[in-house]
């Protein structure tokens, strides 16, 4: 059996020098920086930052679950859980503000064109989720980044609302929302009659596009786009078969169950890890149940994204969620190789006509490559799960990288370097001795 590697987010891989005016964030590249080993680094942090905002959100829905609105934690052991949770969320962000920190200072900023779109990724989203003054200092940086290509506009975006809600002033993009009561609604925005215009000149979907697909934020959704049918920022769904509000819904807590399972195996991974690799009987068990249950989501969800497929095709329009488009492409990842090939071609014709980036279908071109030829292009399948694996046998090997970086992926190490499953392979082709 093959498999795709798990990533360490739902999150997408987003796909040229520039010189940075602060001396405090220049992007001059450190000859002694071994940018496997720092994407290692950077996915560790990544991971988490990950497992402690989940760890503290878990706790908070299953409290908020039962049907109310607001909080209340009925015994003093609650409290003290949820006061451990975020404290342990506080201290891992602080921590990786100083790591982060010190990386780009020493290094640069890890631009996509040494190490690929998915780490410089990862790189923002740790700034996203640091300090103000960590925010602050590397803004004009990540402003140079965007705009010399290395790091999608969007995500400098995301960042300057950030830094402008959190000092109290206009967002400009609507990309923030707060929490009120269980529901999300946006910061102020500046200029709200352009705030479609702005935001497709970073690479943003309308802003009703954007909140259809978040489910908390369904009154705000409501007040913008459904009770102004003229207004220019009703979502396309008219003009489609489905409801591609409702079927994001489906398609988000599809994804949410692998997310949940995966969590757990990625945490029992990361334990075996700081064990130097070394798991007990028990930890063995679990590992193995984690997989069983996940094999069998997976086959849970092939089957409900056939059918909504066959239903609905693709929500690929200029006005839908890339987000969407790409958490379905990460389920089909998984799904059963008949509907891998079913589906193969029509995302071909998505990225001859320039409505898909390529590098977005690549695991599925492997995965038919392996089942029908036994070999891959471009090295994203695994024969096994869970750091033990080997890549599945890849054609004219010599030449892998540079078929990866046609496609728009990262070289190869850098890849094993931030998948869960890339252990072994890292270790044997890319550790320096």
């Amino acid at each position: 059996m093959v498999f795709f590697s798990i990533n360490r987010l739902l999150v997408f891989s987003f796909f040229v020098s520039f010189f940075s005016q602060d001396s405090s964030a220049t992007n001059n590249m450190d000859k002694n920086c071994d940018w496997p080993q720092e994407s290692k680094h950077i996915s560790e942090m990544v991971d988490a930052d990950q497992a402690s905002i989940q760890a503290l959100q878990n706790f908070l829905v299953e409290k908020r679950g039962k049907g109310v609105t607001t909080i209340v934690f009925s015994n003093p052991s609650e409290k003290e859980e949820a006061t451990r949770l975020f404290n342990h969320d506080v201290a891992i962000r602080e921590e990786n503000n100083k790591k982060i920190d010190e990386l780009i200072t020493r290094c640069g900023w890890p631009k996509k064109s040494i190490v690929g779109s998915y780490v410089s990724s990862m790189t923002w989203l740790l700034l996203q989720h640091a300090n103000i003054t960590l925010q602050e200092k590397y803004l004009d940086l990540v402003k140079e980044l965007s705009n010399s290509g290395e790091i999608r506009r969007a995500e400098y975006g995301y960042l300057f609302d950030r830094v402008q809600s959190r000092n109290g002033r206009d967002q400009e993009y609507g990309t923030q929302l707060y929490d009120r009561e269980g529901k999300q609604f946006l910061y102020p925005i500046s200029d709200e009659k352009s705030l479609d215009k702005r935001r497709a000149e970073i690479g943003l979907e309308p802003i009703c596009s954007y909140l259809a697909n978040i489910s908390a934020a369904k009154d705000e959704f409501d007040r913008r786009c459904n009770l102004t049918k003229s207004s220019e920022e009703v979502v396309e769904k008219e003009s489609l078969l489905c409801d591609w509000y409702k079927e994001s819904n489906l398609v988000l807590e599809l994804a949410k169950k692998v997310e949940v399972e995966g969590l757990k195996m990625r945490e029992l991974q990361l334990h075996g890890r700081t064990a130097g690799g070394v798991f007990s009987i028990n930890e063995m068990s679990k590992f193995s149940s984690y997989q069983d249950t996940i094999t069998k989501i997976n086959e849970d969800n092939g089957h409900q994204l056939g059918e909504l497929l066959s239903k609905c095709g693709w929500p690929i329009k200029s006005s839908s969620n890339l987000g969407l488009i790409g958490l379905m492409l990460e389920l089909l990842q998984y799904s059963d190789i008949n509907l891998q090939e079913q589906q193969l071609p029509v995302l071909r014709q998505f990225v001859q006509s320039g409505k898909l980036n390529p590098h977005l279908i690549a695991p599925i071109e492997d995965a038919v490559l392996v089942y029908r030829k036994g070999k891959q292009l471009y090295g994203t399948r695994f024969t096994e799960l869970g750091g033990n694996g080997k890549l599945a046998p890849i054609m004219e090997e010599d030449k892998l990288d540079t078929r990866r970086n046609e496609l728009g992926l990262a070289p190869l190490c850098i890849f094993l370097a931030t998948s869960w499953d890339g252990d072994y392979e890292f270790k044997n082709r890319c550790e320096k001795n």
